[in-house]
């Protein structure tokens, strides 16, 4: 059994209070963690906000780029178990867990932090002092206290929302999925590792708690001033409904991506199907960026036997992680029922991945996920505009000089982000998330007439 503590106000706690398993039944990990007690919950409600508001926004970012230096380093003591763990618990892979760690560590280097604050708040020196804005001298203020409910499909998101909130210069308090209850709380305890006295490491918290338990979500909920809420309907429903008048609420729902694909990639192919697996794999399709279908001009059945062969390419490079045994009924019920109603399928010889391909969008199989993708012929692009809607987060399109011509239209139809193939999963520093810029409502905004 591995203990994983939780993080009280910087300081660690375990216990055995809970145990969680995971993985296949021949090999499973068991996770043991504490109980929270009111004592924690009283002492995470007087956590002392001023110490974070002293801190000037380069000293934020100086101590994150530490940990993403430590983070990054071979010799970190804890990363091999972090790794382990992480695989354990979240099912993927060592390479896709590998992976995340790389993006995480991106994210933490001075010039990413810099750039998100510039580009979501237009002056980082907002957080530091009063900057004149015409008749007004402007300043941002934290929140306060930041509840941060995170998913567990993508180790680097739970990062992200914990930096957004460090660098508003709000206190964090992180519920972990019991997705990923490693990433979090292995990423708090390495503050210790880099300052024990810091403001940083000293008031933030991390802990879980099951999404059943409202009476300890109740108690928290009532202090906080903020909260960043990660993951499916059902989480995002409960949080806005249980969330009090006045307590800034900033969701980040399901969603799901989808490939345009025009006739003039054929001239290019292989490149363009390399991208698009590459986008298909990213953390076994998990995520809201994942693409769900495609959209092709021209002959849909050579595209999708070139996407065939990068799919096997892809799946040796990132492997696929384990799955209980329903995620694969799930994909072998598409495949039949897809091959029933007349469509044509191209798959691996197990359930790592699957492509089917319908002349229609009528008659199509509930979508799987698990490395499927639905491939659609069309005459024009265009025609793929009528079956876009809010649901869709991203839009990836090759030649990505068609974009020009229908980002207007896809972005009015919902769409927040229109990219490349083989981009879906990276974000453009500076660029917005799910049609906001979220430190501008993690702060006040308060003013001062000149």
């Amino acid at each position: 059994m591995e203990k994983v503590p939780f993080v009280i106000c910087g300081e660690q706690k375990t216990g055995e209070h809970q145990v969680l398993e995971f993985g296949p039944k021949e090999k499973r990990t068991k996770i043991c963690l504490p109980e929270i007690t009111d004592s924690d919950i009283q002492k995470m409600s007087k956590g002392e906000t001023e110490a974070m508001h002293e801190l000037s926004i380069d000293e934020i970012i100086n101590f994150y780029s530490k940990v993403g230096k430590l983070w990054g380093s071979i010799t970190y003591e804890k990363r091999e178990e972090l790794v382990d763990l992480t695989c354990a618990v979240t099912g993927y892979s060592k390479e896709m867990v590998e992976l995340g760690m790389k993006q995480i560590c991106w994210m933490l280097t001075k010039e990413y932090l810099e750039a998100t604050v510039q580009s979501d708040l237009g002056d980082k020196r907002l957080l530091d002092e009063w900057i004149t804005r015409a008749e007004s001298s402007v300043h941002c203020q934290p929140r306060g206290k930041m509840l941060h409910i995170l998913a567990g499909n993508v180790p680097s998101v739970a990062i992200m929302s914990i930096l957004r909130g460090s660098l508003t210069k709000n206190v964090n308090i992180i519920k972990m999925s019991n997705r990923d209850l490693i990433t979090p709380s292995y990423f708090v305890q390495a503050f210790y590792d880099i300052d024990p006295e810091h403001p940083i490491t000293k008031s933030t918290s991390v802990l879980y708690w099951p999404h059943t338990n409202q009476e300890i979500f109740n108690k928290i909920i009532s202090f906080v001033n903020a909260v960043s809420v990660w993951g499916g309907h059902d989480t995002i429903q409960e949080t806005r409904r249980s969330t009090p008048q006045g307590v800034e609420l900033l969701e980040f729902g399901p969603r799901r991506g989808i490939h345009f694909v025009g006739k003039e990639a054929f001239h290019e192919l292989e490149k363009a199907t390399i991208n698009a697996a590459h986008d298909l794999t990213l953390f076994d399709q998990e995520c809201c960026f994942s693409p769900q279908m495609t959209f092709v001009e021209g002959d849909v059945e050579k595209y999708a036997e070139s996407l065939a062969r990068s799919l096997e390419e892809e799946n040796a490079r990132l492997p696929k992680g384990y799955a209980d045994p329903k995620f694969h009924a799930n994909i072998t019920n598409a495949r039949m029922y897809s091959r029933f109603r007349g469509h044509k399928v191209h798959s691996s010889a197990k359930t790592e991945w699957t492509i089917i391909v319908a002349q229609t969008m009528d008659d199509l199989p509930t979508h799987p996920l698990g490395r499927t993708i639905f491939v659609i012929p069309v005459k024009d692009l265009t025609e793929s505009l009528n079956y876009i809607g809010p649901e869709t987060q991203v839009v990836a399109i090759e030649p990505y000089s068609r974009a020009v011509d229908l980002r207007e239209a896809l972005t009015l139809r919902g769409v927040d982000r229109v990219t490349q193939l083989g981009k879906m999963g990276y974000f453009a520093v500076g660029s917005p998330h799910e049609g906001m810029y979220p430190l501008s409502r993690m702060v006040r905004w308060v003013k001062m007439r000149q």
